[in-house]
């Protein structure tokens, strides 16, 4: 699906992320049907299955085209000079993300699929982080751990607080988690720098 699509089948998988994104934002995943969303998307079950396997392939696809907005948003706001300044404008970028996909969490969050996007998530984030962390080596910065293993390890960490803190109702405000973090990372960081 990465390579260059006809505008037929562009406006298919509009149509059907469009109408995933809409009945999302009306129950929970597991009650929508693949029909349901082909009637809401004008498009016949065939084709529905022409490009997708099941919902959950199409979910997969809908995160990963707000991740590619998310990375042009990632590479527009990181090119200050201090790497832990780097991090915190990504850990901005994905709280920007969740507050423009709320709906899609929603419809996620108590259902099987969730890992499913947190892994969607996770494997985009982690890509992210790791060629940030590559960049700081080549400039000399010292790393307690491989961009390999501190990337997901970030990551991991960062994606459990915000899970959290979304389940707890948010009782902490949002630029105090993000503070918290980011006090987090500059110690582990600066500790070997």
């Amino acid at each position: 699906m990465e390579q260059k699509l006809d505008l037929r089948i562009q406006k298919t998988y509009l149509a059907l992320s469009r109408a995933l994104l809409k009945a999302m934002g009306e129950k929970p995943f597991e009650d929508i049907r693949v029909n349901e969303l082909c009637d809401r998307a004008m498009v016949r079950k065939s084709t529905f299955y022409k490009h997708f396997g099941d919902k959950y392939e199409l979910l997969a696809f809908v995160v990963r085209q707000g991740l590619r907005r998310f990375d042009a948003q990632i590479g527009e706001s990181t090119a200050c000079m201090d790497p832990v300044d780097n991090y915190g404008r990504i850990i901005d970028c994905l709280f920007d993300y969740l507050r423009g996909n709320e709906h899609l969490i929603r419809s996620v969050s108590g259902s099987g699929c969730f890992p499913l996007v947190l892994d969607v998530l996770s494997e985009q984030i982690v890509r992210d982080i790791q060629d940030k962390l590559r960049e700081d080596c080549r400039k000399g910065h010292k790393m307690p751990a491989s961009p390999e293993v501190m990337a997901p390890f970030f990551v991991g960490a960062v994606a459990e607080c915000i899970k959290r803190w979304m389940a707890g109702n948010r009782k902490m405000e949002e630029d105090e988690l993000k503070r918290q973090i980011g006090g987090l990372l500059r110690a582990v960081y600066y500790a070997v720098n």
